[in-house]
């Protein structure tokens, strides 16, 4: 079997065994409703909350020369952000804590290094 087919079957073996066995521990609203919690503050603040994450990936989509790992980096995040819209999964960068944070960094640094 070619590695590229090998590779997506592992990982969709993955995802789909990471659906079944659901953590069984309950949602925590200030971290997987966070944004649901700032939309409850007004539609001012849920606004303002929208666009600073968006303003999150700009480094990767906007930022000097586009490449395919600025691009992926950009897609990954707006995925993790658009995701916990069905579920409860906490929100990167605002939810998670220090370490998305860390990797955003580095993530944004590694694309101002080879620009």
């Amino acid at each position: 079997m070619e590695v590229k087919v090998v590779n997506s079957m592992l990982c969709a073996v993955t995802v789909i065994l990471s659906w079944i066995f659901i953590d069984d521990l309950a949602p925590v609203p200030y971290v997987e409703d966070i944004i649901f919690l700032v939309a409850d503050l007004g539609i001012v603040w849920l606004i303002l909350g929208i666009l600073s994450l968006l303003l999150l990936l700009s480094p990767f989509f906007y930022y000097g020369r586009s490449n395919i790992i600025s691009l992926s980096l950009g897609v990954y995040f707006l995925i993790t952000m658009i995701v916990t819209l069905f579920g409860h999964f906490p929100m990167p960068i605002m939810g998670y804590g220090i370490s998305p944070m860390i990797g955003y960094f580095i993530a944004v640094s590694w694309i101002r290094m080879n620009n």
